[in-house]
């Protein structure tokens, strides 16, 4: 029925969390903001 998990070529184990995934749904609402005060003080100056 398969191969057995020691004979993988890749470790097998449970997935590693990804660090700060969290909090990459609200990288957009952070990140657009900041980028349009910065056009505007790039316009400005």
């Amino acid at each position: 029925d398969g191969t057995k998990p020691q004979d993988l070529p890749l470790p097998f184990g449970p997935p590693s969390p990804i660090p700060f995934h969290s909090l990459m749904r609200h990288a957009p609402n952070v990140l657009l903001p900041w980028s349009i005060l910065r056009d505007r003080l790039d316009e400005a100056g």
